[in-house]
């Protein structure tokens, strides 16, 4: 009888081990269905990766784009900025076709927002050609520095040039003597205005003077006192900058608006002024203010004068607010897409929904090294050169002046 191979020798069969060496591991451990496993792993990391860059969409579109959080940020980075400079233009159209003039011109820049800081401004005034003789060309240029320590330069420059343009008659001239001999002294001239030496050359009493000089001294240290973290954190409380979305960087349809830059969108401003109010009332309690108040409170004390208490300023509400409404003002706001900094403000100005002018102002965040100028002089020689003037039109002692 055949025995069966399923059971042949049952009882005396050994069961095989077999050891895994770590060496040959790869050829020791099989993995079926290999494609199968790398295409599971492949669809979790792209499930994943769907995840986060849906999420990081739907964040981006439901939150960090919204109006008001684009607005907040806008303000809070212009507000703790290391720096912030501008630059632009203003247009003013004369509504008044008759009038000579047609327009007056302004371009500004500012180096930064604290001390030292360099501005400059062009003021250029164009006429109707109809309207005027020969042609004027009225451009003055204003130039002003303020140092760490207050010292304050300034030049302003064109004026006789722009006289001149006028091609005033002889009996005109004659008329403006006085006048003409002032400007021309001013002129294109640099001038420094240290107040210290204004005080010492005064010659006041001493106590009077000492006073002075140091309720001076306490309104250059507020001048140079860091206020960002603070004002950006009343602005937190009081957010009064509101913004809603826009096509243009400008009324729909007007065909001056400028291209919106890459990376940026367009929002129009909208000025909450209950909110603002209450951010102008918070002000006088930052430390930099305190710090004012009690430097000059000291000295007021010191020498007899009045001291000033925080609770005695008057608060104002939204009805004393002056702000424009969109009838006569708009505002347009180019903002970053990504870190939401504000780049540039568009204004249309309107009168009875005529267009009578506008601007726009560029904001820098550049660090700008700021320098006195090389050359300039005391503006206690323009007094002595003025008070010679007038004392020779006047026949007046020139000491007079310079005693008064």
């Amino acid at each position: 009888m055949d025995q069966d191979p399923t059971t042949e020798n049952q009882e005396t069969t050994a069961v095989a081990v077999h050891e895994v060496d770590s060496n040959y591991t790869k050829h020791d451990i099989k993995l079926p269905h290999e494609g199968k496993r790398t295409g599971l792993v492949i669809g979790i990391i792209v499930a994943v990766l769907v995840l986060i860059f849906g999420g990081t969409t739907l964040w981006f579109c439901l939150w960090y784009s919204n109006s008001d959080q684009v607005a907040y940020d806008a303000m809070n980075n212009l507000f703790k900025a290391e720096n912030v400079g501008f630059e632009g233009g203003i247009t003013v159209m004369n509504p008044n076709e008759d009038d000579a003039l047609k327009m007056v011109l302004i371009a500004f820049d500012s180096s930064s927002s604290g001390l030292p800081n360099a501005t400059s401004a062009k003021i250029q005034f164009v006429f109707n050609e109809d309207k005027v003789e020969g042609e004027p060309r009225v451009l003055i240029e204003v130039k002003n520095v303020v140092m760490r320590d207050g010292v304050i330069y300034l030049q302003i420059g064109g004026m006789m040039d722009s006289i001149n343009s006028l091609e005033l008659d002889d009996v005109t001239r004659e008329g403006m003597g006085i006048f003409l001999d002032t400007i021309e002294v001013i002129d294109n001239e640099w001038w420094q205005i240290s107040i210290p030496d204004l005080i010492e050359t005064m010659e006041l009493p001493a106590e009077q003077s000492n006073a002075m000089t140091e309720v001076y001294n306490c309104a250059v240290q507020a001048m140079n006192s860091d206020m960002s973290g603070e004002m950006a954190t009343i602005y937190k409380q009081n957010r009064f900058v509101e913004v809603k979305p826009s096509k243009y960087l400008g009324p729909e349809g007007d065909s001056v608006a400028p291209e919106i830059t890459s990376g940026h969108k367009a929002y129009e401003l909208i000025i909450n002024k209950a909110k603002l109010a209450s951010f102008a009332n918070h002000l006088p309690e930052t430390e930099a203010a305190e710090e004012f108040f009690a430097c000059y409170n000291q000295a007021a004390k010191k020498y007899g004068g009045d001291t000033i208490d925080v609770d005695d300023i008057d608060e104002i509400d939204e009805d004393d607010v002056e702000w424009p409404d969109t009838e006569s003002v708009r505002i347009f706001l180019e903002i970053s897409q990504w870190d939401h900094r504000l780049r540039s403000a568009h204004i249309y100005s309107y009168d009875d929904g005529e267009d009578i002018g506008g601007g726009m102002i560029l904001f820098k965040y550049d660090q700008v090294e700021v320098t006195a100028p090389e050359s300039y002089r005391p503006i206690t020689d323009l007094f002595d050169e003025l008070a010679e003037i007038f004392s020779q039109v006047f026949m007046v002692p020139a000491e007079s002046y310079e005693e008064m």
